[in-house]
């Protein structure tokens, strides 16, 4: 019995010990320089590098999607060991060449600098996406790289899962300090118990983030939290937008928390709903200290206690707002610290914002950059902005004449900017089903005539873009 005993126990052991084995094993091809990257190919190969701090100056590039389920079983339930640590850091380039990194597990809520990569410095990486992510740490905790500092550079990647912690957490990046972040996104959830809580990035520090967005929710037990990010400090972004749902305490913003000392935001947007006790906008809670807000709106609605605005809870220490605009139906709110209240039918109309100077495609007097679009479709009717890929629709015909000249029927309208061709549909009955008919006619510009048959019939426009 006791021989029995001891080897069940022994299987046991051996067992317990194999749930939490990983396999290391070196690239098969490549050798970490800029003409010859290291590859990574699999899990394996994932986690040489985390564990090689010397080879984290070099150069890599992943072949292959990567399932990273396994790492829920590694070190003691711990998980993945992020690559690059506080002193050791990660310095090299990872190109992530379209491919994703599934299922990335990490538990250490006592440990900073957690994410696929925990501390890059003046690195490089690109093309990479991390989904599935289920991380959780202290500070500095990001689904993609918990501190992201000195001049590194991540464009288009992305994340989406879950990122939790104390302070810094983000989405993708917990601290970008000194960076920049370019095309890249997050939909995952962030949770912070503490300060600076971002859809996208925790706090973002001396830094840029351009033509990126995050659509996830955030929550921050504490201040600062933003549906993008938690504070914006000497910072700028552009050209991006967050769409979540926000809630918080102080400083809670539907894009940013707390714009501070010198930071803009420019052709930007929110749309999600914010809810805090103080210092609480449906795109910015607070914005201090000689930072700015241009070209850029808000549709969420926004709930609080104290210092409550539809665009801007509170705007001080010449700070400027211009140019800009909340939804004062759907925000609940008629007052903000700074921009300008529309309802939902004058923010879903163009000339709201080009009469204010936004630059959009198919106009040309406020520049020819076309930062933004709109049509009656996309984005719930409101702007978006032009690297979000939609069409810019053409309007509705306007001003339509149809009379009879001689012999025939005759249509007219008014130019419709966007407009490649028109279509004339027809029908016996206001009721009955319109055909096109544009064919049995001819066009002349905005006009289009045709031989009447018939001694009743309606007629419609419709103008298109194809």
């Amino acid at each position: 019995m006791k021989k029995q005993m001891l080897i069940v126990l022994l299987l046991m052991i051996i067992t317990t010990a194999g749930m939490w084995a990983q396999t290391t094993t070196p690239p098969a091809a490549g050798d970490g320089t800029s003409g010859n990257p290291y590859q990574i190919a699999s899990l394996d190969n994932l986690a040489w590098l985390s564990q090689n701090s010397g080879e984290w100056d070099k150069y890599y590039i992943q072949t292959a999607d990567i399932d990273a389920t396994d790492t829920q079983n590694w070190n003691s339930g711990e998980g993945f060991s992020p690559i690059g640590n506080n002193p050791d850091f990660f310095t090299g380039s990872y190109d992530g060449q379209g491919y994703e990194t599934d299922g990335l597990y990490i538990n250490r809520p006592s440990n900073d600098y957690q994410g696929l990569f925990g501390y890059t410095y003046g690195a490089e990486i690109s093309n990479l996406g991390v989904t599935n992510t289920n991380i959780t740490g202290l500070n500095r905790i990001g689904g993609l790289v918990g501190y992201n500092v000195s001049n590194s550079t991540i464009t288009n990647s992305y994340s989406t899962g879950s990122v939790s912690g104390g302070s810094m957490i983000g989405g993708l990046v917990g601290i970008n300090n000194s960076s920049t972040i370019t095309n890249s996104y997050s939909t995952g959830s962030a949770t912070g118990s503490s300060y600076y809580t971002g859809g996208l990035v925790g706090s973002n520090f001396i830094s840029t983030i351009i033509n990126s967005y995050s659509t996830g929710s955030v929550t921050g037990s504490d201040n600062y939290t933003g549906g993008l990010v938690g504070i914006n400090n000497s910072s700028t972004i552009t050209n991006s937008y967050s769409t979540g749902s926000v809630n918080g305490t102080y400083y809670i913003g539907g894009l940013v928390g707390y714009n501070f000392y010198y930071s803009n935001i420019t052709n930007s947007y929110s749309t999600g709903s914010v809810n805090g006790t103080y210092y609480i906008g449906g795109l910015v809670g607070k914005s201090y200290h000689y930072s700015n807000i241009t070209n850029s709106y808000s549709t969420g609605s926004v709930s609080g206690s104290s210092y409550i605005g539809g665009l801007v809870g509170q705007n001080q220490i010449f700070s400027t707002i211009a140019n800009s605009f909340w939804d004062t139906q759907t925000s609940g709110r008629s007052y903000s610290a700074g921009g300008t209240g529309k309802t939902t039918a004058e923010m879903q109309t163009m000339s709201t914002f080009t009469n204010a100077g936004w630059d959009f495609m198919g106009e040309t007097a406020n520049g020819t950059d076309d930062y933004w679009g709109i049509n009656r479709v996309d984005n719930d009717a409101y702007p978006w902005l032009s690297w979000q890929g939609y069409s810019l629709a053409p309007e509705i015909p306007q001003n339509v004449v149809i009379e009879i000249v001689g012999t025939n029927i005759q249509i007219t309208w008014d130019a419709v900017v966007n407009a490649n061709s028109y279509i004339i549909f027809a029908s016996n009955e206001p009721a009955g089903t319109f055909t096109d008919v544009s064919n049995s006619g001819t066009f002349v510009g905005e006009s289009w005539s045709d031989a009447i048959t018939e001694t009743k019939k309606f007629y419609y426009v419709k103008a298109s873009s194809d």
